[in-house]
């Protein structure tokens, strides 16, 4: 088992609101921002966009985050394809402090509109946290920068910059629980592969691979998984002679507990089914169990278990 990023992500979620507002008449600004919390990390922007921008070919808006050491997060959003003036990015969790620009390019005009962190706008809510917009957000958004800090340490990115910064740090303390070796349900005798181990990756949104023994050479080419009864998913021969892997994308923090995923093994053509069920919790416990694991992997996993429970109970 492992941690890895990829640092790359997109998907809708559920937001909670802070506001500056600016207004300069003919320029374009930034007006808005609404700080993700139930899914993926990462900030949306809301822009003012004078009219004679929006009639520039090709005005685009550009939004980036630098990442130390690895490749920079950026998006990019023709004016004219922007709904209700909003762009969006999101960010590893790791990469919570690092610095995100909004640019807008019109015609030979570069205009950098703001430069600010995710971290900023967490920090606002928690300063606002007495008022009722934000004091049910606060326990999750203190969950989400204690992970982002450990996340920070983990993988090295802007360790004089941590995420949790004035905050109380309840991690090292946190228990996920007791890990009891792989359940029974995830390794039927008779199935023709065996259940090896998972890693996480730490994106925007958590995504797990699933890694498989085969048993039977290349039997597995007759067989598909899905999971929860969606799509069938891709397979993936890894490097290693014999093991197999599918990833598991997109996992809402909400679900990083409790959640399980019931991974259903069929051959293609045929009527044998063999069902093993998963969670990104036997990660974390396997982890904290483990006698070959660093702090620094173990306080990442208690972490990521505060965060997860702090999103339960955010959206109940």
């Amino acid at each position: 088992s492992g941690l890895n990023t990829a640092y790359d992500f997109t998907t809708p979620v559920t937001t909670v609101t802070v506001v500056y507002a600016k207004w300069t008449e003919n320029k374009p600004e930034v007006v808005g921002y609404k700080l993700m919390l139930t899914g993926d990390i990462g900030v949306e922007i809301y822009l003012l966009i004078p009219d004679s921008i929006l009639e520039t070919e090709g005005a685009k808006v550009l939004v980036s985050c630098a990442i130390p050491g690895k490749t920079d997060v950026e998006k990019e959003y023709l004016v004219k394809d922007l709904t209700d003036n909003k762009c969006t990015i999101n960010v590893p969790a790791a990469a919570m402090t690092c610095p995100i620009t909004v640019k807008v390019v019109y015609g030979e005009t570069v205009e950098e509109l703001d430069n600010f962190t995710v971290k900023d706008y967490a920090d606002y809510i928690l300063n606002h946290q007495d008022e009722a917009d934000y004091a049910k957000a606060a326990p999750l958004v203190e969950a989400m920068l204690n992970y982002g800090a450990y996340s920070q340490k983990y993988f090295g990115i802007n360790t004089d910059k941590l995420a949790n910064a004035g905050i109380t740090d309840n991690v090292p303390s946190a228990n996920p629980g007791k890990y009891d070796g792989i359940p029974s349900n995830m390794v039927p005798d008779d199935a023709p592969i065996t259940y090896y181990g998972s890693s996480l990756s730490l994106e925007s949104k958590v995504s797990a691979t699933i890694y498989f023994n085969k048993k039977n050479g290349d039997y597995y080419n007759n067989l598909q998984f899905q999971v929860n009864g969606k799509e069938p998913l891709t397979i993936v021969e890894n490097a290693t002679p014999g093991y197999i892997s599918i990833n598991i994308n997109d996992i809402n923090p909400a679900d990083l507990i409790t959640h399980k995923y019931v991974i259903r093994i069929s051959k293609i053509g045929g009527s044998v089914d063999y069902n093993y069920s998963y969670s990104p919790l036997y990660f974390m416990q396997a982890a904290c169990a483990s006698e070959s694991v660093g702090d620094d992997m173990k306080n990442l996993a208690k972490a990521l278990y505060l965060y997860g429970e702090a999103a339960k109970n955010y959206v109940g």
